[in-house]
């Protein structure tokens, strides 16, 4: 059948170290759960935490796309999750300060009365993965159709199940983007001292400095917090 294939075919499949990261939507289960609100408030509520997702996900991956950078950035959602992928350590937390810095802005200018908007958390790090074919896709495509486009692909691997357990596992709550230490390992970062905690940052391109904004600086500082301890302890 044309749309078949066999084991054989996915473990000759390369791994790569790759730069993971895991985003979750904060709350989707109080939403859906909920005995104090109705079906079709959830449902609206529902619309408008994905809509504003999909909006900075959506205009953060357009923008990098149209600077024409040649590093990959790989993008897959799955329900109330979305998954990221690079080569590239300031690529992918370029694009994570972006997403989480668009849906604050549309944290700040909401009323939380008549709207609700999306809450994030995400966690980074790298290990080995593997892009497959979408079980879903080989319904209606073959496995020669689909294999060399991403739209129908999905990422599996250490470097996802990693990223996944900083985000959920790491007994920290909040709107926050978590980072593994093998990430600040691959970066050059610098102690940040105009502050009177400790902080570092590292310099990073602005992948949206050539997309016809004149104003746009070359570079933006990504700032980090250490973390001693989780919550817990």
């Amino acid at each position: 059948m044309g749309g078949t294939f066999s084991i054989r075919n996915m473990v000759t499949l390369k791994s790569d170290q790759k730069y993971c990261a895991f985003i979750d939507v904060l709350g989707y289960g109080n939403i859906v759960e909920s005995i104090e609100i109705s079906t079709d408030q959830k449902i609206k509520n529902l619309i408008d935490v994905f809509g504003n997702l999909q909006i900075s996900v959506s205009t953060t991956f357009k923008l990098i796309k149209q600077s024409g950078i040649n590093d990959e950035l790989f993008i897959k959602s799955f329900s109330d999750s979305v998954y990221l992928q690079s080569d590239n350590p300031h690529l992918i937390l370029f694009s994570l300060y972006n997403i989480f810095s668009i849906v604050f802005g549309y944290y700040s200018n909401f009323s939380i009365k008549n709207h609700s908007t999306v809450l994030l958390r995400a966690g980074i790090a790298k290990d080995w993965s593997i892009k497959i074919s979408d079980i879903a896709a080989l319904i209606n495509h073959t496995i020669h159709e689909i294999a060399d486009k991403d739209e129908f692909k999905n990422i599996i691997g250490l470097g996802i199940a990693r990223a996944y357990r900083v985000s959920e596992k790491s007994s920290l709550s909040g709107m926050r983007i978590i980072v593994s230490p093998e990430i600040i390992n691959n970066i050059v970062i610098t102690e940040y001292k105009k502050v009177s905690f400790e902080c570092y940052y590292t310099e990073c391109d602005n992948y949206f400095k050539d997309i016809g904004f004149s104003n746009f600086p070359k570079t933006i500082n990504l700032f980090f917090l250490p973390i001693g301890q989780n919550e817990k302890e």
